[in-house]
């Protein structure tokens, strides 16, 4: 998973959502052109079959340790430049933040809410077989 605030330029330097390196304690963003790079530059369009015959990215935006406008702006920014796949976990506190972003660019028509793939991780406290929903 490729995490949201772990980017770094060419020359090690990390960047916020505006281009400027975060002040406020948390991980920087990662920002729209160091996206496209990235994409431009990996296998980010490989995709992984699942047991049910579906067919999901292998490569994803990790969305850990980054405020709320970092990751609006960086979820936006990768499922415009071609991300589908974006994770999270409960622990994480982010998930209404990610879901406005996932809302903002379904209503621009950039894609599908079918299309994308929102995956979480539970803590281990519930994950037995009965408290888990198939």
């Amino acid at each position: 998973m490729h995490q949201a605030g772990n980017i770094n330029d060419q020359a090690g330097r990390s960047s916020n959502s505006d281009g400027n390196a975060s002040d406020d304690g948390h991980p920087p963003a990662l920002t729209p052109i160091l996206l496209k790079s990235y994409l431009k530059n990996s296998d980010a369009k490989s995709h992984l079959t699942l047991s049910n015959a579906h067919s999901m990215p292998a490569v994803g935006l990790g969305t850990w340790q980054s405020n709320a406008e970092d990751v609006i702006s960086a979820v936006k920014a990768a499922v415009k430049n071609g991300y589908s796949l974006i994770d999270t976990a409960s622990g994480y506190n982010n998930e209404e933040f990610i879901g406005t972003a996932i809302k903002e660019v379904i209503a621009e028509g950039v894609v599908k809410r079918e299309d994308l793939f929102i995956t979480t991780k539970v803590p281990n406290l519930f994950s037995s077989l009965r408290l888990v929903s198939l």
